[in-house]
């Protein structure tokens, strides 16, 4: 893994993370995500996060991080998303979130520099959470693909 992550057509390091849900043992969970967290600083690349009720707990871990992090597959909260992006970090959702009321009032809500869009498994297609995010923020296509390649570009995806 540390050699294939200096490769340029690997943009972050992830998915990685906590799981108090996961089979897997706690503190082997811990000690891979230290691990994971210090490739990606070896390698100056983002982390993208996997968390499953655990927040608090990796985002103690990643206080004071020398990398951007960004909690994919984020489906909580705007006082949830504000904690992430208050510790230094993004979110990453998707056009189902996008689609309920909680997901509606967290991305009214939410700083528009922290927020990025995803298509993970859903069945819908990235364009259509951009739409989602546009009509939720009142905003032309063109604006949010904006906010979002800023974003990126911010914290360092070179795509």
């Amino acid at each position: 893994m540390s050699e294939l992550s200096n490769k340029p057509e690997v943009l972050a390091i992830g998915e990685c993370g906590l799981d108090k849900l996961c089979q897997v043992s706690w503190d082997l969970q811990l000690e891979a995500f230290h691990w994971q967290i210090n490739l990606a600083k070896e390698v100056s690349k983002p982390l993208i996060i996997h968390c499953v009720r655990a927040q608090q707990d990796i985002l103690r871990i990643l206080k004071d991080i020398e990398v951007p992090f960004i909690f994919h597959g984020f489906n909580r909260s705007l006082a949830m998303a504000n904690d992430i992006i208050n510790a230094g970090g993004s979110i990453s959702v998707n056009a189902l979130f996008l689609r309920t009321q909680s997901g509606q009032e967290a991305m009214r809500g939410i700083n528009q520099n922290s927020i990025f869009l995803e298509t993970d498994d859903d069945q819908i297609s990235i364009h259509e959470a951009y739409l989602c995010l546009a009509n939720i923020w009142k905003k032309e296509l063109i604006e949010v693909e904006d906010i979002i390649e800023q974003n990126t570009s911010r914290i360092g995806l070179k795509f």
